[in-house]
């Protein structure tokens, strides 16, 4: 048995009484099965758009030429599909035409997977027609019928799959995965819109599976341009980026910034904006993962008044706590990669991370909560001292201002204790 929501039997309960099947399908299914809450309800009927537009007060027409109309419950949206078959995917992505049907085995046929090829309801329980349930149990995602002819459909369903095997935790059946290394190209078909949701999901769930976009091709076709410098060993570097992402919280732009950590040494900052702005990722997204990995680069010790200075430049706590975890991940994996390779150096352009780093990110984390706690001073805004002070002291406005403050800021963060504004006009007198 698999709990509906009252929202849903009631829609497939009044879609029967109209002499209609119909079915709650897909990943709903598959998530119910496993345990998980679904975040939508799909439901597949044998009943024609009009005839769902009839029988429901307030309907969207949202894709009626494929069969699709969203039913709206106290604000809910429902997609109810009519069962169809699929006509020619010309453009690789969508099909030029349906036909409806009165099969739900024909709309299961024509499905990504057999793990969300699976519909149910209440009067007949259960439709496996793909052997879903199967798969589920053998943890494995696999095509419904043939792999070559489903990705000619959609080229996406090759990111769908790598995706779903890394949210899932799932291996890739041989088949499947065969078809996707022979058919990698034609990723080309995808929007980047639709290649970002896809390889951000399968960052931010189990990041080591990205591993498989390389292995498949994939990734060569989504950011070419981390292969183009051939004199460097680009699939170590990959390979170390992918493993310290993973090791990272989940966090977009950390996890972003550990992907190119070690790619960062030979294609730089500004070349990544690049490629993240072409992926479509979002400015700030991009400003922050950028950040990290220009001061990733730089050795962060346990010494206060440099980690505030740290803190001074980039601005935002949060930022220099992601840094932090992003450089535990980044040792993390080297040593990682050093156990596997049993060498001194896994690569000409690091330093040699050892445990004893590690331990000093720990006294770096202690010490940037100790600021936080104690409400210290590491920018301009915590100042007791503003530029309306030295106006009023009669410094004209312009660049002296900020001159001023800035000297007196880098003041404060080697001794915390004179962020007094008493003791701080006293200090601006003297710099005057």
């Amino acid at each position: 048995m698999i709990k509906l929501p009252e929202d849903v039997i009631y829609i497939i309960n009044e879609i029967e009484k109209n002499g209609f099947e119909a079915f709650a399908v897909g990943g709903c299914i598959r998530d119910s099965i496993l345990g998980k809450t679904p975040n939508d309800w799909d439901i597949t009927t044998s009943a024609k758009p009009k005839d769902i537009i009839h029988m429901f007060d307030n309907t969207i027409e949202t894709g009626i030429e494929h069969g699709t109309v969203t039913v709206i419950i106290d604000k809910k949206q429902y997609e109810i599909t009519t069962y169809r078959i699929d006509g020619e995917y010309t453009d690789g992505r969508h099909p030029d035409n349906v036909e409806f049907t009165n099969c739900i085995k024909d709309d299961l046929s024509r499905r990504d997977f057999t793990i969300n090829a699976m519909a149910y309801n209440n009067t007949n329980g259960l439709v496996d027609e793909f052997e879903g349930i199967l798969d589920l149990k053998r943890r494995i995602i696999k095509c419904v019928g043939n792999p070559q002819k489903r990705f000619q459909e959609d080229a996406l369903r090759m990111m769908r799959a790598i995706r779903f095997s890394a949210q899932l935790d799932f291996l890739i059946e041989k088949e499947t995965f065969n078809a996707i290394e022979d058919m990698s190209d034609t990723i080309d078909a995808v929007s980047m819109e639709r290649i970002n949701v896809e390889f951000t999901k399968t960052l931010m769930s189990d990041s080591r599976k990205i591993s498989l976009y390389e292995e498949s091709g994939i990734l060569r076709k989504i950011i070419p341009e981390i292969y183009y410098n051939r004199e460097i060993d680009y699939l170590k570097l990959i390979r170390l980026g992918i493993e310290c992402s993973n090791l990272c919280q989940k966090k977009l732009y950390t996890r972003l910034a550990a992907f190119f950590v070690y790619i960062n040494e030979y294609i730089n900052v500004e070349n990544i904006k690049k490629i993240l702005k072409r992926m479509k990722y979002d400015n700030k997204s991009i400003e922050k993962t950028c950040k990290l990995l220009e001061f990733s680069k730089k050795n962060i010790t346990d010494n206060k008044e440099e980690i505030k200075y740290i803190l001074m430049k980039i601005g935002d706590i949060e930022l220099v706590k992601s840094l932090v975890d992003l450089k535990r991940a980044e040792v993390k994996s080297y040593l990682i990669e050093d156990k596997k390779t049993n060498k001194d150096n896994v690569t000409d352009i690091l330093e040699v991370f050892t445990e004893e780093s590690l331990e000093v990110l720990d006294r770096v984390e202690k010490i940037l909560k100790e600021v936080v706690d104690k409400k210290e001073c590491f920018s301009l805004k915590e100042l007791e001292i503003s530029g309306k002070d030295l106006i009023k002291m009669g410094i004209k406005p312009g660049k002296d201002i900020g001159k001023i403050l800035d000297k007196i800021l880098m003041e404060v963060i080697k001794n915390p204790d004179i962020n007094k504004k008493e003791i701080l006009i006293e200090m601006v007198k003297n710099i005057k």
